[in-house]
């Protein structure tokens, strides 16, 4: 079972891997088109992506136990709560993370790690001392000001004007993807307990894991195409997934068979969790029943919020297991 679970985590962060390595990409086109006013070279463009993706590169390839073990706790806790709401709110933190909290962030994190954590890690690893410090940081604190200073001018600016309406447009599509998800990941967990079931009766029989993830693949692909081509015909086949879902969880819950590699008791974190989904989505079928204004006024905040949270509890446990290891060793 943590076999199982580790698996899933060590895809998880590679997936924030690969978006984070992604999103800077992207950054640098934006930063090229952005910045023609103020007649920066590419040289400088390139300096600039590099300067502020290495830090996040060494932050997340420096911790990847930790993160790992994180990302380990928080698959366990989320696996007793809705996939529905998981699906939409995992979406939203990811929404949260690149268009709002990484580029505010970024720039006082590279400045951060240039003037003081990688200068002490270079004097502390050379045993030169504070000489070698204090040169490092006086030389990347006027290398970085001018870099600090120009992405502050451009691309946070820029996040800040368009993050309502992105946000606001990435809600609906959150909502339509995570119907997808549900719709087909019901049918694969029905299989998927089926086999379960049989294993327990029979300890030989083996799970065809790749063939239900296969088979989940190919009827999200044919959900979505319903729902894009047949939009009338989609909720008649999302309704008898979403009793589908509810049976399997259910039988679960009678025979105390748990999704391999993940479930448990309830815990803390867990009820954190749920409580945000729960009075998130209470304000908002609320605020909308009684004033559909006070919904379209405070959705994309309620949302931010409710993702904000999620993004804080995944650095309370990564700094919790860091503590750990630390007192360990």
């Amino acid at each position: 079972m943590e076999e199982s679970s580790s698996r899933y985590s060590q895809i998880a962060y590679y997936m924030v891997v690969v978006l984070i390595v992604l999103y800077f990409l992207w950054l640098s086109r934006v930063l090229m088109s952005a910045w023609i006013e103020f007649r920066i070279s590419i040289l400088w463009m390139l300096l600039l992506v590099t300067v502020l993706l290495a830090p996040w590169i060494f932050f997340l390839l420096y911790y990847y136990e930790i993160h790992i073990k994180t990302i380990d706790i928080l698959l366990k806790e989320l696996s007793k709560l809705p996939i529905s709401k998981v699906t939409f709110f995992s979406i939203l933190v990811v929404t949260v993370l690149f268009l709002f909290l990484i580029p505010v962030v970024t720039p006082l994190f590279s400045f951060v790690f240039f003037v003081i954590i990688l200068p002490y890690l270079i004097a502390k690893k050379r045993r030169k001392g504070m000489i070698i410090f204090i040169l490092l940081a006086l030389l990347s604190f006027v290398s970085l000001a001018k870099i600090v200073i120009l992405f502050y001018l451009t691309i946070t600016k820029w996040s800040l004007r368009h993050f309502t309406m992105l946000f606001q447009d990435s809600i609906e599509i959150s909502y339509i993807v995570s119907s997808l998800v549900v719709a087909a990941g019901s049918i694969g967990d029905f299989t998927l307990l089926i086999y379960e079931g049989a294993k327990q009766y029979d300890p030989t029989v083996v799970i065809p894991r790749r063939k239900i993830y296969l088979m989940e693949i190919i009827f999200f692909v044919m959900f979505a195409l319903a729902y894009l081509y047949l939009p009338q015909l989609f909720p008649w086949l999302y309704i008898p997934c979403l009793g589908i879902l509810a049976i399997s969880n259910i039988i679960r819950w009678f025979k105390g068979i748990n999704r391999v590699g993940l479930g448990g008791k309830i815990t803390a974190l867990s009820v954190i969790m749920y409580t945000t989904i729960f009075s998130i989505e209470s304000f908002r079928y609320l605020s909308g029943f009684v004033n559909y204004q006070i919904y379209v006024a405070y959705q994309a905040l309620i949302y931010f919020v409710g993702a904000t949270v999620w993004i804080i509890v995944y650095f309370i446990i990564f700094l919790q297991e860091l503590r750990r290891i630390g007192e360990s060793s």
